[in-house]
């Protein structure tokens, strides 16, 4: 099965960046056309849990992360550029806040 062995492959990799913290319980995998993506959000917690692992394989992509500003300040912004066959494991304020 496909997505078991993506899991495991996950699970293998990022073991020694969140610890015993990763448990790949779902995989879900997006398929995107060039310069279509999806906007911003934060993945549902009772699916998802405390940690997030996204990996890019198609391509390379600029993932954009945006939190909102202290004390209803201005919004802030920041782009990471992700390599192909890269990946960004998110926990704590990268998963919640941004």
């Amino acid at each position: 099965d496909v997505m078991r062995k993506v899991g495991a492959m996950v699970e293998e990799r990022f073991f020694k960046v969140v610890g015993d913290e990763l448990v790949v319980n779902q995989c879900t995998v997006n398929e995107y056309d060039p310069g279509q993506g999806i906007g911003g959000h934060v993945d549902t917690p009772t699916a998802f849990g405390e940690v997030i692992v996204s990996v890019s394989f198609g391509s390379g992509v600029v993932m954009e992360f945006t939190k909102e500003g202290e004390d209803g300040g201005e919004e802030m912004r920041k782009d990471v550029w992700l390599d192909r066959c890269s990946a960004v494991v998110m926990k704590g304020d990268a998963r919640w806040k941004w």
